[in-house]
């Protein structure tokens, strides 16, 4: 009996730390529509309202220069990726969408700490 009752804890307690697990890793996908702002933290993903496109923030670049350093970048940025119709579009170091002139959404980064969140939007792409 005394066996049994270990095994049912063992049990127990393995389902227990699935589910605290799960709930902690897996999140809601929030749903907006086109031009709406939303704030994103890193590894939050939103979809588009009836189009199969979804925005997830990869992570934060946050490298300013020192006082009296010449660069070419500001050391900034918000690293993305953008999915539309199963097809994945990436920025690259620099937070710039690769290809954007050929995909139909383009996003808008309205504000951002460089280190914690991003408000952004997902717009139509007018370069097209």
């Amino acid at each position: 009996m005394k066996k049994v009752l270990i095994i049912i804890g063992a049990i127990t307690f393995v389902i227990l730390i699935g589910v605290i697990a799960h709930k902690y890793s897996v999140r809601d996908i929030i749903t907006v529509n086109l031009n709406e702002e939303i704030v994103l933290k890193k590894n939050e993903t939103v979809k588009l309202e009836n189009d199969d496109v979804y925005l997830t923030i990869k992570r934060f670049f946050y490298a300013p220069p020192q006082d009296g350093m010449i660069t070419i970048w500001s050391g900034l940025a918000v690293i993305y990726e953008l999915k539309i119709d199963g097809k994945t579009y990436e920025t690259d170091e620099m937070g710039i969408l690769r290809n954007q002139n050929d995909i139909p959404y383009r996003i808008s980064i309205v504000d951002t700490d460089y280190k914690t969140y991003a408000k952004v939007k997902i717009i139509e792409n007018t370069e097209n």
